[in-house]
């Protein structure tokens, strides 16, 4: 019943030892976490990269879990962004030292838009914030990158173990929320947490720090599992299953637009390329697709015979509690990023070649610095990706940007990395309602985690399908060279 492609025992070792990280950190008020310090640096120095693999997920985990469950202090925030910009460093300078697997090389291409913002912060409106987020936004990325290249090149490395350690994640969120709906104390947010408005239809955050932050982390997480499961696993598995059908209703409890909106796009991606992919078995492939066009039509049934389940999607999709909602209007979904957009593209017509900086906004221009970790927390809102980079980077950063995403989407397909396509996708998705493709301390940091897991578990895939065919290969010349000595 459960697929052999992954670890139950190592799943539940990975289940023990997130146990144990969380509960000294809750027992500690969050100092706990250094204990991550020397296991991340014992996992890089032996060599030892599932282990590396699972502490650097429990790294950035923990930064958004949910503060009333895993407490953080200021003994976990220097610890956890120092080892950050450590392993980053280490990482970086891996890179340089080992080959790259054909499938990691175009995410390199975003060092070119790293360089050219460098220049585009120097004439910005504050250049010492952005040099820094630049610095940890690299160091943070190629520590990712680093990890996920390592599990691809690395001949010791079992695939099981890697699906073992995305489960656990997927599990930890997952699970976990749905643990927490019965005690709103913990898994709400507080008053003094949001502005009182009629829009705020719910506040749950179960595991994660945030209500607009739980959506998004669990629409990554549904598609790493559904597109793993359909390229990979290759069965109904009942985990996998139990996991995409908890997170529909987590997405729904956070009120999350855009993270339904992403989640619903990001699944439909998947879906469209399975249906073009290749290697993948026929007769799995039309039973994976008729199983899912049944469900879907049975959803679109559901949502067009039943009124009141009609009313609360409307009621979702224009974040009122109204029991007579009104007409869904690209005008009313907008209206909530309405005004960011435009605020982007003011400030990105002033400075139209070169942009204003990046990360920052013009009320940072006469900011007193009080020390670096004030500057890496300083808070930044612009709604969508598209306008936003168009004022941080102007015409020249926006064209390096997407040029960046598009071929590295486009090359990954071609190369059959399609998880990792299908999670930058949905990175792309998700920015468009809020913008955390830099915040690599927030939601930013986990779903650029979730790109380069999916890159690991698409060439674990590939090595292990090599493997497979050599096997089967040398099987036939041994029965050809047992049939010639029977002769």
């Amino acid at each position: 019943m459960f697929s052999h492609l992954y670890d139950r025992k190592y799943l539940f070792k990975c289940l023990l030892s997130m146990a144990f990280l969380f509960g000294l950190m809750k027992a500690t008020g969050g100092s706990g976490f250094v204990i991550v310090i020397p296991m991340v640096f014992y996992g890089l120095l032996s060599r030892k990269t599932e282990s590396l693999f699972f502490w650097l997920l429990m790294s950035v985990c923990a930064i958004i879990a949910n503060g009333y469950v895993i407490p953080k202090n200021a003994v976990f925030a220097w610890s956890q962004r120092g080892l950050m910009l450590s392993l980053g460093v280490c990482m970086a300078l891996n890179v340089m030292a080992y080959p790259k697997h054909a499938v990691m090389k175009p995410y390199l291409g975003i060092i070119f838009y790293i360089v050219f913002m460098f220049f585009s912060s120097a004439q910005g409106w504050c250049p010492p914030i952005s040099f820094l987020k630049l610095i940890l936004f690299t160091v943070i990325y190629f520590s990712y990158f680093g990890v996920a290249n390592q599990v691809g090149i690395n001949p010791t490395v079992s695939s099981k173990h890697v699906r073992s350690v995305m489960l656990a994640v997927s599990l930890l969120f997952v699970v976990g929320s749905i643990l927490l709906v019965p005690f709103p104390g913990l898994s709400q947010m507080k008053h003094d947490d949001f502005v009182d408005s009629p829009l705020a239809t719910s506040l749950f955050m179960g595991m994660t720090n945030h209500s607009q932050c739980l959506g998004p982390v669990v629409s990554s997480i549904s598609i790493v599992v559904f597109a793993d499961l359909l390229f990979s696993v290759r069965k109904w598995d009942p985990l996998y299953l139990f996991i995409l059908f908890c997170c529909p209703y987590l997405i729904y409890k956070t009120s999350s637009r855009t993270g339904m909106g992403a989640y619903v796009l990001g699944m439909m991606f998947v879906a469209y390329i399975f249906m073009r992919a290749r290697g993948v078995g026929s007769r799995w492939k039309s039973r994976a697709l008729t199983t899912v066009m049944i469900f879907s039509c049975g959803l679109i049934l559901v949502l067009a015979c039943l009124p009141r389940v009609q009313k609360s999607a409307l009621r979702f999709l224009l974040k009122t509690t109204s029991e007579s909602p009104s007409a869904v209007t690209a005008e009313a979904v907008m209206s909530t990023r309405q005004a960011l957009i435009d605020r982007s593209l003011y400030y990105f017509r002033k400075k139209p070649l070169l942009g204003n900086g990046f990360q920052v906004s013009e009320e940072m221009s006469s900011l007193k610095l009080k020390g670096v970790a004030s500057v890496l927390s300083a808070p930044i809102e612009k709604g969508v990706w598209v306008s936003a980079v168009l004022e941080e980077g102007g015409i020249i950063g926006w064209l390096l940007f997407v040029w960046f995403l598009v071929v590295c989407i486009i090359t990954s397909i071609k190369r059959r990395a399609y998880i990792g396509a299908s999670c930058l996708f949905l990175s792309m998705l998700t920015n468009l309602g809020e913008f955390t493709f830099f915040s690599m301390s927030y939601t930013g940091g986990f779903t650029w985690a979730m790109v380069f897991v999916g890159l690991a578990l698409d060439i674990r895939k590939m090595k292990d399908e090599n493997a497979a065919i050599q096997r089967e290969m040398m099987m036939r010349e041994m029965r050809m060279q047992q049939g010639g000595v029977g002769r």
